[in-house]
């Protein structure tokens, strides 16, 4: 069994729920930004460490590893280089990261700057990956010539005049669709929007959900994706014990893009940590 993981933001409440209820051989495509704005990005980053060591994760690129990412290698061509310019540089990216949510990772350990990134969160930010396809011959970096599914954080790469192929697929919005797909690919999946619901747009299915602010984690099953109008959808939510009586009204405020997808619903009952 392949799972998409969309979203967590530091829920790793959600994350924990999830892994206990899918087959301990379970494979899971993580569709990226795992970290900021929520309260344990790092216990995130570390669990994904651990499926990964043991080869049951796939790391995708998010919008928010890409800024820590740009810092933490700007400050290490500084540290190659020791310039000035490569230094303030290095500075400007992990400025953005912060202004992104990057704070809230930092928090976690009581502040830390770029001299002393977590090892952790360094090694899982140089393991993440643009794109993955899901096929009968398992997971491969390029499209097979077989039918596949395409997965990627925000939208398939693709050729767009201003933006790198790598910035496509981290940045673009539903809105920005519909985009290209490779020969023999059938769907493609994604995080990044924060949605009402899961939904498909053309041959896209979105699945961000709004985990840190609503309690609700989104997971497609990959290796049985033949149809896009029934895709094996499961929405982890926080039991209504356990609920912010805000997260229902926070999630009607997320856009609902294309066509609802009929999903089935966790429940569960954890505290955040």
């Amino acid at each position: 069994m392949i799972i998409s993981i969309a979203d967590l933001h530091g829920r790793v409440d959600l994350l924990r729920a999830m892994l206990a209820y899918f087959p301990p051989d379970t494979h899971y495509v993580c569709l990226g930004d795992v970290i900021d704005r929520g309260p344990n990005s790092l216990d995130c980053v570390d669990l994904m460490l651990e499926l990964y060591d043991a080869g049951r994760a796939t790391l995708l690129r998010g919008n928010h590893e890409q800024m820590a990412l740009e810092a933490l290698e700007k400050f290490e061509q500084y540290k190659g280089a020791d310039t000035l310019d490569r230094y303030k540089a290095s500075l400007v990216a992990y400025g953005r990261w912060m202004d992104a949510g990057g704070e809230t990772v930092t928090e976690e350990r009581q502040g830390f700057s770029l001299e002393s990134m977590p090892e952790a969160l360094c090694r899982y930010l140089k393991l993440t990956t643009i794109v993955q396809f899901v096929s009968v011959l398992g997971l491969t970096d390029t499209p097979p010539r077989v039918s596949s599914v395409l997965c990627s954080h925000a939208a398939p790469p693709h050729p767009r005049e201003g933006m790198s192929q790598t910035a496509t697929a981290l940045w673009l919005r539903p809105q920005d669709g519909p985009f290209p797909l490779p020969e023999f690919v059938v769907a493609s999946v994604h995080g990044h929007t924060p949605i009402r619901k899961p939904a498909r747009v053309g041959q896209h299915i979105y699945t961000d959900l709004g985990a840190v602010q609503t309690g609700q984690l989104c997971t497609v099953r990959l290796d049985n994706l033949v149809g896009l109008e029934n895709p094996e959808i499961t929405v982890f939510q926080l039991g209504r014990s356990r609920m912010s009586p805000f997260a229902a009204l926070r999630s009607m405020q997320f856009a609902q893009v294309g066509q609802a997808l009929p999903f089935q619903t966790q429940f569960v009952n954890v505290e955040k940590t």
